[in-house]
Order: C-alpha cells, then structure tokens, then sequence
C-alpha cells in the first residue's frame, strides 16, 4: 500500500518538476559553418534532479503516519501465522531517501541519423517505520528528459562490415 503511494508521488512530483522546463532549456543546437553541434544545459539538468528529489522528500513527509490494519498473526514474527488472527491498526511511518543518475545514450539508427537520449534515474528507498520492525523498499523509476534526432550528410560511400570476419573482409579489397 505504502510503496504504491510513494510510486505515486514520484509520478506526480516528477510531472510537476518537468511542466515548468521545455525541451531548449535543456538542448539546443548551435550550427557553426556545416558542423552542427548539441549543447545541453548541464546546470538545468542538475536542476531538475534535485527539484524532483526535494518535492518526493517533501511529499512523502506530507504523508506523515498512515494507519495500516495488520493481522495478529504478522507481529509474531513466525510466516506460518503471519495471516492469522484479526486485524490490529498500526500507526506507520514512511521515510524516504532518493539517489538520483543522469544517464545518456546515443543509439545509430541508419547510416546518417543517431538518436540521443537523456535519462533520469531516480532511486527511491522507502522505509516503512513500524512499532515492532522497519521494511525496506527500492523504487526505482527511470525519466526520459531528451530524445533528439541528429541527422548527419549521406556519405558518398558507405560500407557495412559488420559479421565479416578479417579472411572475408580481404577478398572484398580484392
């Protein structure tokens, strides 16, 4: 319950953050004669990281103590009676740290185009505090900030060697 809230709030606060950002706040491109080069903002970028990090910290503090129905059973600490019995309310609290990576990624796609990717990844670790122990879960959620295509000239040759090994790739010369 507690870990589908906490995904739910890093949903929200990262579409929040990401609303007040466009794409040239990020990237642009700067054409220099006929080289045209990529610029990304690395201060933005850091930026957002730490927005989003801050607000799903805030949030998860908002939430405060959550009462949760557990049965009997589950405080025994034995799994053979950890269903049994009935419900018992107990206040909860969650606690949450977050890492965050910047990633990137340029994928080929043809001979003149390559895509360029930024990521975000968010590592979330939610603590559920309770009377008797703590439970740890991972959240993890990866953010597409950039996807840019960069088309390039058409060479005037182009050879694709890939899968020949150095005993064909003679008898092509010859």
């Amino acid at each position: 319950l507690l870990t589908g809230n906490a995904t739910k709030i890093i949903n929200e606060e990262t579409t929040k953050v990401l609303e007040n950002y466009n794409y040239q706040d990020i990237v642009s491109v700067i054409q220099n004669d006929k080289v045209n080069i990529l610029k990304t903002d690395v201060v933005v970028i850091n930026n957002i990281a730490s927005e989003i990090s801050d607000n799903i910290i805030k949030a998860l503090d908002e939430m405060g103590r959550v009462d949760i129905k557990v049965p009997i059973g589950a405080i025994s600490g034995t799994k053979i009676l950890s269903g049994t019995g009935p419900n018992i309310n107990i206040k909860v609290m969650p606690v949450g740290s977050i890492d965050t990576e910047i990633k990137t990624e340029f994928e080929s796609k043809g001979i003149n185009q390559t895509v360029y990717r930024i990521y975000l990844n968010l590592i979330c670790e939610i603590k559920i505090i309770m009377p008797y122990e703590s439970i740890s879960r991972k959240i993890e959620n990866q953010i597409l900030l950039v996807e840019t295509g960069i088309v390039g000239d058409v060479p005037e040759t182009y050879y694709n060697l890939e899968g020949i090994n150095g005993e064909d790739t003679l008898q092509l010369i010859h």
